[in-house]
């Protein structure tokens, strides 16, 4: 995703979506139910993103191999 949009995009949008989500839950508990666990599908995006736009900072020789 984030080759086709632009880091502040996939930060915005999500975000936007967990408030609405967490603004609907409000209107009562059945509605509650749903929008919740909805708000964490969005906040399954906003980590990796934010990872990516740390590590992409980097040079290579600073990048550290997960296997050694």
């Amino acid at each position: 995703m984030l080759k086709r949009l632009r880091w502040t995009t996939m930060l915005t949008l999500p975000s936007a979506m967990i408030l609405a989500c967490f603004l609907a839950s409000i209107t009562g508990i059945a509605f509650a139910l749903y929008c919740l666990p909805l708000s964490g599908l969005f906040m399954s995006v906003i980590y990796p993103t934010i990872n990516s736009k740390g590590i992409s900072c980097l040079r290579n020789p600073n990048m550290v191999r997960a296997r050694e």
